[in-house]
């Protein structure tokens, strides 16, 4: 088991936003992306392979090779439509939350300040140097 924990995450960098299951759960996308271009590549590549193998586009062979291949496209588009609804479900559930909760801090913000203030904030604003490490943590 340990071996498989390592494999899921190794290469997956997460912030501290993301917990283990997030980033299990990235990498599946991931992968559902890989299996779909490697569906569309090895669809291409058996088109041409049959065109050279078979004289004809003609016969039963043909036909049961078409079928192959629409098969194979089919499990492609799930896994796109798959991959999608994934991607749906990480941002409602992980990155709008998280983001929500960061802009929340702007709606608390006291905008009456000075002018010694105001200068010093359009140098070092604290809110947005806050609010761009909470989401730089959040996408890396």
């Amino acid at each position: 088991m340990n071996k498989l924990r390592n494999f899921t995450t190794r290469g997956v960098q997460c912030g501290e936003a993301f917990t283990a299951p997030n980033c299990r759960f990235i990498l599946s996308i991931n992968l559902l992306e890989t299996a779909n271009n490697c569906t569309q590549k090895l669809i291409e590549g058996l088109n041409v392979e049959f065109l050279n193998v078979f004289d004809s586009t003609e016969g039963n062979e043909y036909r049961m090779f078409e079928q192959i291949l629409a098969n194979l496209k089919h499990s492609g588009e799930m896994f796109h439509k798959t991959k999608t609804d994934f991607l749906a479900q990480l941002i409602t559930s992980s990155i709008f939350p998280t983001l929500q909760r960061d802009l929340a801090v702007f709606n608390s913000v006291q905008y009456n300040i000075s002018e010694e203030k105001f200068s010093d904030y359009e140098i070092n604003d604290p809110f947005a140097h806050r609010f761009i490490e909470n989401a730089s943590k959040c996408i890396a």
